[in-house]
């Protein structure tokens, strides 16, 4: 016989919103201990309900936390996450029912991983957000993709940073921005705003530009709006948009009410500004030099980065920027100091005191979406204090110019000779976001010197670097140890089994031999590094 089932009235949405599940699915829920108003379940194959606990209490508390932050409730009268085998995306935002790969919202003790547990934190928040981002607002088209993947990626971080700021991920992001600047780097990569027509090219929008960028480029805009007005204007977003398809002009005209009320001063109107952020692919690098060797003035003048140099582009941008100087090393004020303008190939800016000044930097915690080269006497300069007082610098910095130097070198911007001398400060690193932008460095350099007559020298010294932090953080967790640890780990160990610390390998052999005789589980995130060593020898 037939069986009718009937649903509640669905709200205005999207035709790609709509889900169903059928299955044997057991769930896990907050009926008896809710922590989010609503209720919220998450299903998952029966006999795996354990791996969802994790999922069900940060889920909550990120959709409290989003709540909050965009101060309109979530929509549904429920919230189910299900984590199914195989889907074709990591996941899909359907608006009350979320679907997952089991990878991407299950955990499992033992197995799981430090960087797949963040991972799932990440992606929760990510499809959370996208209740606002994408469910409550839509885009007007895909052309506008990055309205929905680039605030979601934005909030993946700041929100999940709001429940477990131990992780990180704040400080992390810097790593995501340099990331994407590899990818955004070409002549030929796509702006944000990309249109489209056909289902082909609606599938290519979902790339780095619509998630990595745009996220990298909305923080920018936080910064340069300040985080409150940039949440206000949020606010009244969602608020103005609710159940509406959107454009980037309905987010600029908001975002413009509200900086106006708050008398905040910008140069141009924000609609402006972001045209260029918006509309063009790739990125600037600001050149940097001081306007004479005494004066008080810094020129700078902006070009598009392009990894081959023998291209060329006249694109340019609204460039906001902040520096430092080393008579006052305060990076906590991450608000514009100036702007350069697209219509002048270079500026000059006063800068009071610089005269005084033994180095500077411009991009305080690379909060803008931008490299910065400068002259060679400010790259000694910083190579100095680096590798005297690194700690004067700010992490997030220490990180950038890393990052800067050995790309702009890479790209024969700067000699290696510069950067090579800043590196020589890791020695004595003991935070891992520097050594995530070196990482990606000496990866980079690893690829082009193997063969070459000069890699043993090239292992060596990365081997004399990470020698004090292979002494201190060894194989095994400790109680001290912070979460982002975990990633440090892996890349000391990963470079000093690679290049040859015979130490390291024997130690992982005599894991490997230890787990096969005794059948006691590796922690989780050592496993690649024994396995590997295992097989090598």
């Amino acid at each position: 016989g037939w069986v009718k089932h009937e649903f509640q009235d669905t709200l205005d949405m999207s035709t790609y919103l709509l889900a169903y599940l059928v299955s044997s699915f057991e769930y896990i829920s907050n009926e008896n201990d809710p922590i989010y108003e609503v209720p919220f379940r998450v299903y998952s194959r029966p006999g795996t309900q354990n791996n969802s606990e994790c999922a069900l209490d940060f889920g909550q508390k990120t959709m409290i936390a989003l709540d909050n932050h965009i101060e309109l409730p979530y929509a549904f009268p429920k919230l189910d996450k299900a984590a199914v085998p195989d889907v074709a995306a990591g996941a899909m935002e359907n608006w009350g029912l979320v679907i997952y790969r089991e990878v991407a919202l299950l955990v499992t003790e033992g197995v799981t991983t430090t960087q797949t547990l963040q991972n799932i934190g990440r992606i929760i928040c990510h499809e959370n957000m996208h209740m606002w981002f994408g469910n409550e607002v839509g885009p007007y088209s895909w052309t506008y993709t990055w309205l929905n993947e680039g605030f979601a990626t934005f909030f993946e971080n700041f929100a999940t940073d709001l429940v477990n700021p131990h992780w990180r991920m704040m400080d992390q992001y810097v790593i995501a921005v340099q990331n994407v600047f590899q990818s955004d780097a070409v002549l030929s990569v796509n702006p944000m705003t990309y249109p489209v027509c056909t289902p082909s090219q609606i599938i290519s929008t979902f790339n780095a530009v619509a998630y990595q960028k745009s996220g990298s480029v909305i923080l920018m805009m936080q910064h340069y709006l300040t985080p409150e007005i940039f949440r206000q204007g949020l606010v009244q977003y969602v608020s103005n948009m609710s159940r509406k398809a959107a454009q980037p002009s309905h987010l600029f005209a908001t975002l413009q009410e509200v900086s106006d009320a708050s008398n905040h001063s910008i140069p141009w109107p924000i609609a402006t500004i972001m045209d260029r952020w918006t509309n063009q692919g790739g990125f600037p690098v600001l050149t940097v030099f001081r306007s004479a060797p005494t004066a008080n003035s810094l020129t700078i003048a902006q070009e598009r980065f392009l990894t081959d140099r023998s291209l060329t582009s006249t694109d340019r941008w609204h460039v906001p920027v902040n520096w430092v100087l080393s008579t006052d090393p305060n990076f906590n004020d991450t608000s514009p100091q100036g702007w350069i303008p697209p219509s002048f190939p270079a500026v000059a800016i006063d800068i009071p005191g610089l005269n005084q000044a033994e180095w500077y930097i411009v991009n305080k915690q690379q909060t803008g979406y931008y490299r910065v080269n400068y002259d060679v006497q400010n790259w000694a300069a910083l190579a100095s204090v680096l590798n005297s007082t690194h700690e004067l610098i700010h992490v997030l910095n220490r990180a950038q110019i890393i990052d800067d130097a050995f790309n702009l070198a890479r790209n024969g911007r700067v000699n290696y000779n510069y950067a090579l001398e800043i590196s020589r400060y890791l020695a004595r690193e003991e935070d891992y976001i520097p050594w995530a932008a070196a990482n990606a460095a000496f990866a980079y350099l690893d690829v082009v010197l193997t063969g070459s007559e000069v890699y043993h020298l090239f292992q060596r010294y990365v081997l004399e670097l990470t020698a004090p932090l292979y002494s201190s953080l060894g194989f095994n967790n400790t109680a001290n140890d912070e979460f982002v640890t975990a990633y440090h780990r892996t890349i000391v160990l990963n470079f000093n089994r690679r290049f040859g610390n015979e130490h390291c390998v024997e130690t992982a052999q005599e894991m490997l031999e230890s787990f096969r005789t005794t059948q006691v589980c590796l922690a989780a995130d050592i496993q690649t590094t024994v396995y590997c060593s295992g097989l090598r020898g």
